[in-house]
């Protein structure tokens, strides 16, 4: 019996705590429309990660599911899709000013994990990764001067979590100390009890 709770015990602890940090299920976040550089905001809209694209501009719009950010936009429809570990953006035949700055930026709670990286993927050959800058809680993508159907997938991986403290050997022997100490204590009391 006790083999089996001492295995349980360090199943338990081996596992525990072993999940990768990625961006949950109900984040909240913001996509700033950043033209005609990254400091000016040109159109902003506030969304919640989930299942399926956060923004769906259809093709010439004036709404979609997002007027803020789909109204301004020309040209094909545009997705962006942001899942626990990505950003999706799929353009078509949106000509893209060359200004300075023409993206989006998105921004998570602080209290969301810290981003440590971003790896582009995208079927679009002339697009660099210096297009792409982040934060720790913020990633942003200049598409200027682009002009075709392109998607761009962001992966991004996160800063470990915090380290959990381990005792120290001191820590241990105090309470090794203590264990020992109150074992005594306890067997003098039963003892003097019997006697």
């Amino acid at each position: 019996m006790g083999k089996r709770i001492f295995g349980a015990l360090v199943l338990f602890l081996s596992t525990h705590g072993m999940a990768w940090a990625q961006i949950a299920d109900g984040t909240p976040f913001t996509i700033d429309w950043l033209y005609p550089n990254a400091s000016t905001v040109y159109s902003t809209a506030s969304k919640t990660v989930g299942a399926g694209a956060e923004v769906n501009c259809p093709a010439n719009s004036g709404g979609g599911d997002t007027p803020t950010l789909c109204g301004p936009i020309n040209g094909g429809p545009v997705t962006m899709d942001v899942s626990a570990t990505s950003i999706a953006i799929s353009t078509s035949s949106n000509a893209w000013a060359g200004v300075q700055f023409n993206g989006f930026r998105f921004t998570f709670p602080a209290a969301s994990p810290a981003i440590a990286g971003v790896t582009l993927v995208t079927n679009d050959p002339g697009f660099a990764a210096s297009n792409v800058q982040f934060t720790d809680h913020t990633v942003a993508i200049n598409l200027q001067g682009r002009n075709g159907v392109y998607t761009y997938t962001l992966n991004l991986t996160f800063a470990a979590p915090p380290a959990v403290p381990v005792p120290t050997a001191s820590t241990l022997a105090l309470a090794l100390m203590g264990l020992l100490l109150t074992a005594a204590v306890a067997w003098r009391v039963h003892g003097r009890a019997r006697g």
